[in-house]
């Protein structure tokens, strides 16, 4: 009995954000969750993550309400997005190129290595040679694909495991 309450109570909680996040979805021109505050380091994987919470609610609910919003958010991560590239690199057919990676396979392969979700755009990105860059940009448009601008071109293991929890679940 207290497992069943707490199960329901989870669900309850999980899809009551979900349904926020949709409600974000449907006031934005992209149809994505993410506001002009929310484009800081590593803005993709927060990008990704509320698509995927709302895919589990999708699933809790044994509902499609949630794919649309879904979709979404997946084509601003491959390109519909205000500067029409895709943060995935070699997805698309204006991808990241530059993404910054620490580690030393990467720099022995002449393109680059496809699969990657870089960080995104950031308003307030921390290499001094951004200091005051993008003062008058919009949030979603404080990117450059530069291997130097790690708080802009990071690729992390946290931001690529959500999108590919996402393409799983389109493809399911």
């Amino acid at each position: 009995e207290e497992y069943n309450d707490i199960t329901n109570r989870f669900r309850s909680d999980f899809t009551a954000r979900a349904d926020a996040l949709l409600l974000k979805c449907n006031e934005g021109g992209y149809g994505v969750s993410l506001r002009e505050h929310d484009f800081h380091w590593g803005s993709n994987m927060l990008m990704i993550t509320n698509a995927c919470q709302m895919a589990i609610a999708a699933q809790f609910n044994n509902t499609y309400k949630y794919d649309q919003a879904i979709y979404h958010h997946i084509d601003y991560m491959v390109g519909v997005n205000p500067l029409g590239i895709s943060y995935v690199t070699g997805v698309g057919t204006d991808y990241v190129k530059n993404p910054h990676l620490r580690t030393a396979f990467a720099d022995r392969v002449d393109d680059v290595i496809p699969g990657f979700v870089v960080g995104g755009p950031n308003k307030e990105p921390v290499e001094w040679q951004l200091e005051g860059k993008f003062k008058d940009i919009p949030p979603m448009k404080c990117y450059i694909d530069d291997v130097r601008f790690y708080s802009l071109n990071e690729v992390t293991i946290y931001w690529n495991s959500p999108m590919i929890f996402l393409i799983a679940y389109v493809e399911s």
